[in-house]
């Protein structure tokens, strides 16, 4: 299961990117030509995401199987899972930062947890390419002038406010 993009390599998308909707993540570059590029939808047999389990913080890893769920391995026997149950990635890899939503525990069954993503892979017309490679942070010392939120053209990201300073 993969979805092509009508961008590529000359609008600055990069294999490993994450591609979202606006309710979630919908998958990961894996290709990427001048003017396309393709996407592994985490409902692919092949996709595989580090997650957390929100609010109990266990982790798992989010596997596809060409349905419309997704299920969870390498789960802890330990963990306590109930359905209802938010998902979100690990950032543990460092391929994907943390915190991107995924779906909900929708179902508990023999030892297999599945999840319903939030996203709709059937209605999928815009999606969100997702750099988070080039977001870096700078401290500025100036508070006459705040630049709290705004992004540079080179996609640095100044955060600053009275007494406060990021490195």
């Amino acid at each position: 299961r993969v979805l092509m993009l009508n961008a590529g390599a000359r609008d600055g998308v990069k294999r490993g990117q994450a591609v979202l909707d606006s309710k979630g993540m919908v998958g990961r570059v894996v290709e990427v030509g001048n003017r396309s590029a393709r996407v592994l939808l985490l409902t692919d047999l092949n996709s595989r995401i580090p997650i957390v389990l929100e609010p109990s913080g266990d982790r798992a890893i989010l596997a596809g199987d060409n349905s419309d769920t997704l299920h969870l391995e390498l789960l802890s026997p330990k963990a306590s899972i109930t359905v209802g149950m938010r998902t979100s990635t690990s950032g543990h890899g460092g391929k994907l930062p943390p915190g991107l939503p995924i779906g909900r525990v929708s179902r508990i069954s023999e030892g297999i947890v599945q999840v319903q993503p939030f996203v709709d892979f059937g209605r999928l017309d815009y999606v969100l390419v997702a750099d988070w490679g080039t977001i870096a942070f700078e401290s500025i010392s100036d508070v006459d002038k705040p630049t709290v939120g705004t992004a540079k053209q080179e996609g640095i990201l100044n955060q600053t406010g009275p007494g406060k300073q990021t490195p």
